[in-house]
C-alpha cells in the first residue's frame, strides 16, 4: 500500500526581495541624429546632342527632299490602277499591313515625318512589287501624295517597311470612283 501513496513534497523557498540600489539622476541630453549621406561618385559623361539617325531598317533617307504641299501631280488612269491590280499578291499586302506600326516611329524622324504622317492617314489597298494604290477619305491629303516630288520620300519610307524600293505610290478617293 506505500506503492499506493503519493507523497507530495512542498518545497517553500524564502524569496529575497531586492534591495533597491542608491537612484541616480539621469540627464538626458539632447544629440542631433547622425545623418549618414550615400557617398555618389560623379562621373563625367561626354555630353552628346541628340541626333535623329539618318537610315531606318538600313534604308538611307539622307538624300531625299523636304515633303512639299505644292507641286507637279501625277496623271494617273484606271488602267494605271489595273495593271496595279494585276500584279498585286495577297503576301505583298500582308507583309506592308504588318509592318504599318512601324510609320508610328517614323513619324518622329526630322526629315521622314511628315511622309510617315501622310501615310498614316492612308489604307494599302493594292500592293505589287512596282507600285501600290493607297485609299484616304483625306481629299487634301491625297492631293499632296501624289505630287511627284513627293514620291522619292514616300518610296523610301515604303523601302523601309517592306524592303522594296522605287515604288509608285498612288492614292486615290476609292468611294468617289464608284
Amino acid at each position: 500500500s506505500s506503492e499506493n501513496k503519493i507523497v507530495e513534497k512542498v518545497i517553500i523557498k524564502e524569496i529575497e526581495k531586492p534591495v533597491p540600489e542608491e537612484t541616480k539622476e539621469v540627464k538626458l541630453v539632447q544629440e542631433t541624429p547622425i545623418v549618414s549621406e550615400p557617398i555618389v561618385e560623379q562621373v563625367e559623361k561626354p555630353s552628346v546632342a541628340p541626333t535623329f539617325t539618318s537610315k531606318v531598317s538600313n534604308v538611307d533617307f539622307t538624300n531625299v527632299p523636304p515633303f512639299v504641299e505644292v507641286g507637279n501631280l501625277i496623271q494617273y488612269t484606271m488602267e494605271d490602277v489595273v495593271n496595279i491590280m494585276v500584279q498585286a499578291t495577297k503576301e505583298s499586302k500582308k507583309t506592308l499591313n504588318d509592318q504599318w506600326s512601324v510609320l508610328d516611329r517614323l513619324m518622329t524622324h526630322n526629315r521622314m515625318g511628315k511622309y510617315a504622317a501622310a501615310l498614316k492617314l492612308t489604307i494599302p489597298r493594292i500592293v505589287s512589287k512596282t507600285a501600290i494604290v493607297f485609299e484616304s477619305s483625306h481629299l487634301n491629303n491625297i492631293n499632296k501624295i501624289n505630287l511627284k516630288e513627293n514620291q522619292l520620300g514616300l518610296s523610301k519610307i515604303i523601302e523601309s517597311l517592306i524592303k522594296i524600293s522605287n515604288v509608285l505610290i498612288l492614292f486615290l478617293n476609292i468611294r468617289s470612283l464608284s
